[in-house]
């Protein structure tokens, strides 16, 4: 007996090992599961908008020398459709849903790949996907879906050997094996993760939704600095007059909105004329916006140190008695 018949070759090991089950795991679960609490909400437009959370997962198990298709389609939760009720903050059922549009599948760009190079990415993502509302969306990459609807995403791989059939026919084929009365496809495995379930929108209508999304997507930055105080605002926002010239001119306090018409600013050197500030709405201020009145505020600024002394002091706590006799 030769050594080869003895000794099977590591191929032949490989492929008499029983398969192991294809799992998929999800990403940024946490993150899924804080905005599931809230009830997440996902905004759609003509011209497709990106998903956030984005959905991500991770694949292990499978077979390295095999070809997969790996797709995610949205489907609805149920025939209804809902609204947002604010003095209650929570979804209630408007009435009768509408019927599916056709194209809610998308295709990842990778498809179809070795299971080598599924695995090897580490992290599989979703997030060239876009939502419209759009019946007949004609870039590549959106998902049609009706707003105020509630939606799950699933997520499939397909094991194929046919590299020559285009991935969107061979998906179509595969997904028709999911309906009721009909052979499931053994080379499809789909996975869906209750976290992921969301309900369509052309704004955001729970507020806390709008600041999750704000404090944890990447590319929210520029909203997350507007929010912020600036510097300049907080100093900006205390009772203090900063000198400008010689000790003799004040910028106005905040809150005070000078009428620049009738005068230069910054002049060109110290004046002794009054100048004029509109009184701001207020509720403390009252009487005094309502009867139009004005603050003159004289020159020399001695006067104007004993009507505002001291410093970062409020609004309301200065005494204007002095500014409207």
């Amino acid at each position: 007996m030769n050594d080869a018949d003895e000794a099977p070759s590591q191929m032949d090991i490989f492929r008499h090992k029983p398969a192991l089950e294809i799992k998929a795991d999800l990403c940024s679960k946490d993150l899924w599961r804080k905005f599931h609490s809230l009830g997440t909400e996902m905004i759609i437009t003509k011209a497709g908008r990106r998903m956030f959370p984005t959905v991500k997962v991770r694949v292990q198990n499978l077979d390295p020398e095999t070809s997969y298709i790996i797709f995610m389609d949205i489907l609805p939760v149920d025939d209804k459709r809902y609204r947002y009720v604010y003095h209650s903050s929570q979804w209630t059922v408007a009435g009768a849903g509408d019927p599916p549009l056709p194209r809610s599948t998308y295709i990842h760009p990778d498809s179809p790949a070795s299971g080598q190079l599924w695995m090897a990415q580490g992290v599989i993502s979703f997030d060239k996907l876009k939502l419209t509302n759009n019946r007949r969306p004609v870039v590549r990459g959106q998902v049609s879906l009706h707003s105020m609807h509630k939606y799950q995403p699933r997520v499939h791989i397909l094991r194929t050997h046919d590299l020559d059939t285009p991935a969107e026919a061979q998906v179509l084929v595969a997904l028709q094996s999911l309906k009721k009365g009909t052979v499931p496809n053994p080379d499809l495995y789909t996975f869906s993760f209750p976290e992921t379930k969301f309900t369509t929108v052309t704004a955001y209508q729970n507020q806390q939704i709008t600041r999750l999304k704000i404090a944890s997507n990447p590319f929210a930055k520029g909203f997350r600095e507007a929010s912020k105080p600036s510097r300049n605002a907080d100093e900006s926002s205390r009772a203090t007059f900063s000198m400008y010239s010689n000790n003799q001119l004040f910028c106005p306090p905040h809150g005070l909105q000078p009428d620049f018409r009738s005068y230069s600013w910054p002049p060109p050197a110290p004046i002794n004329t009054p100048i004029k500030f509109v009184i701001p709405p207020s509720p403390t201020l009252m009487p005094f916006r309502s009867h139009n009145y004005f603050a003159d505020f004289p020159y020399p600024p001695h006067q104007t140190n004993a009507l505002f002394s001291g410093f970062a002091k409020p609004l309301e706590a200065l005494d204007l008695s002095a500014a409207l006799k």
